[in-house]
């Protein structure tokens, strides 16, 4: 009986007859039988683990091989299953150029952090060109109230040279600062002063500096706005009490309200509520089943598993729930729900009036039963239609 080797994305490669080899791609596959395979199978380990290295290319790659180009000391892919390009490398180093690069390999220089790629004979910068300027910082100084000569640190954050805020905890407002401050120009970024938190250049005396265009958390106006706001911070918490919070509209500037009545307990992992409602209409719980079933199938205690289909004089202790509208040990692995009270479609053998009693049946089904019957598990809420499958009822 031969193999079918299907590739990963499922299209066949080869179809492998009994007692013989394929040589198809850079690796040997053995067929069933045949004599000597593990010379066959300890190579193709060997050639997966030296990446196929050798002078010239596999002949034979398929789509996502790589190939160790020996001449070159280079990794190189097969994005199309028959050439081989070069994946270039990355060396970081502070002190001096990456030894023996190969055409097309990226160093980042995290002395002066700077990107460079190499040509062949010499490494070329990619970039920034003037690393010192090009990117952001945060710079630690001291600034002089020009009225009362006093100073106070600050931490500057900047683009470049240029400063876009500054973050102070000063008691009192420094409205003015020295003209010896060699990067604030008072009356050109912050000729309002600087306040306690967080002060952007370009502010004006109401602490907006969106007509500027600085802007700090969308537009510097509406900085402390909930609107305007993308992430925000989650922390983990294994005791107290937090309160829900819920929005008073979809969307739009909208209030959030919260309900002494609706809390969760970190302690306990329990959510306290006054009531609740759902769009369905059945308490379910989930059981181990020995196959498949489709909702309406009426279970009972039995088979391979924990729950199986029922049959004629089985007690029935549910139906399949396709929407339960609670649903208990939700984490069982493998579980099925099974509706145990509430009203679900039950599957039936035979007419079924409304207010009839329902117990099992053959082939997960139910049928109805005279008043008296022991084991009686729903009743009919509906009369059955003409050769009906389904009937809707009460699980009692």
């Amino acid at each position: 009986m031969p193999y079918i080797l299907n590739k990963t994305n499922g299209n066949k490669l080869v179809t492998l007859q009994d007692a013989s080899l394929d040589i198809s791609t850079s690796l040997t596959f053995v067929g069933r039988n045949y004599s000597g395979y593990g010379e066959v199978f300890n190579e193709n380990f060997l050639k997966l683990l030296e990446n196929f290295s050798n002078t010239t290319q596999p002949a034979k790659p398929i789509q996502g091989q790589l190939w160790y180009d020996n001449v070159n000391n280079q990794i190189k892919i097969s994005r199309d299953g028959r050439t081989f390009q070069g994946i270039a490398n990355l060396t970081v180093k502070s002190t001096s150029t990456p030894d023996n690069p190969s055409v097309g390999d990226l160093w980042w220089d995290s002395a002066n952090n700077q990107l460079s790629a190499f040509d062949g004979s010499t490494f070329i910068l990619v970039g920034p060109s003037d690393p010192s300027t090009a990117r952001a910082s945060w710079v630690p100084a001291e600034e002089v109230d020009a009225v009362t000569s006093t100073s106070f640190p600050v931490i500057k954050g900047k683009f470049g040279s240029d400063i876009i805020v500054i973050f102070s905890k000063v008691s009192d407002e420094i409205s003015s600062i020295s003209p010896s401050s060699s990067d604030l120009t008072g009356g050109t970024k912050f000729g309002n002063g600087i306040k306690k938190g967080i002060t952007l250049a370009g502010t004006n005396s109401s602490g907006s500096s969106k007509e500027n265009g600085y802007y700090f958390w969308g537009t510097a106006s509406d900085s402390l706005r909930s609107t305007t706001a993308t992430n925000v911070t989650v922390s983990s918490s294994t005791s107290g009490v937090y309160y829900l919070t819920f929005a008073s509209a979809q969307t739009g500037d909208r209030a959030l309200v919260t309900d002494t009545d609706l809390s969760y307990n970190a302690s306990t992992n329990v959510l306290n509520v006054t009531a609740t409602s759902a769009r369905y209409a059945d308490l379910a719980e989930k059981y181990r089943a020995d196959r498949s079933y489709p909702p309406g199938t009426v279970i009972t205690v039995g088979g391979t598993a924990e729950v199986t289909a029922s049959k004629e004089g089985d007690r029935a202790i549910g139906v399949i729930s396709m929407y339960p509208a609670y649903l208990m040990n939700e984490g069982l692995a493998d579980g099925i729900p099974v509706a145990l009270k509430g009203r679900v479609p039950v599957r039936i053998l035979g007419s079924v009036r409304k207010g009839d009693r329902l117990v099992a049946a053959d082939h997960g089904c139910a049928r109805s039963t005279p008043p008296g019957h022991p084991d009686v598990f729903a009743i009919a809420l509906a009369d059955s239609e003409p050769n009906a499958v389904f009937v809707e009822a009460v699980i009692l």
